[in-house]
């Protein structure tokens, strides 16, 4: 699992460019996987940002939504994954998972979501404030 620290989260964005980057190629925060949200408590009190990532559900949502077997289990992290070769875009996942932590790249037409790096969450590594933790839960 990715565990973030909203006392720590400065805002900054780094996670979602890297993100990005790794996966697609390209830093555009709208492809990342994992999303900064401002002022998650609603009162506006003081500046406030936490970087939101999915929760690999155990029962996924977005798992059983899948009528085509996208989305998959890895069993070295135990993230559950969509592999794009099964993807069809027909976008189930999406309205399924209730933490909207899928993201549909609209160049391809397909669906994704985090998929821990393969054990090496590039997210974590480059969070300059360490406010984002990886936590084997096997």
């Amino acid at each position: 699992w990715l565990v973030t620290n909203p006392n720590a989260c400065v805002g900054c964005r780094t996670c979602e460019i890297v993100c990005s980057l790794s996966h697609e190629g390209v830093c555009q925060p709208s492809l990342s996987r994992i999303t900064t949200t401002f002022d998650p408590t609603g009162t506006l009190a003081k500046f406030a940002a936490m970087a939101d990532v999915c929760r690999q559900c155990n029962m996924a949502d977005c798992y059983l939504a899948c009528a085509y077997d996208a989305l998959i289990l890895d069993k070295e992290t135990g993230a559950r994954i969509i592999d794009p070769t099964k993807c069809t875009g027909c976008g189930e996942c999406f309205a399924a998972c209730p933490w909207d932590k899928i993201v549909k790249n609209d160049e391809t037409g397909l669906f994704s979501k985090c998929d821990l790096c393969g054990g090496d969450p590039q997210c974590v590594k480059y969070c300059p404030a360490d406010a984002i933790s990886f936590v084997d839960m096997r």
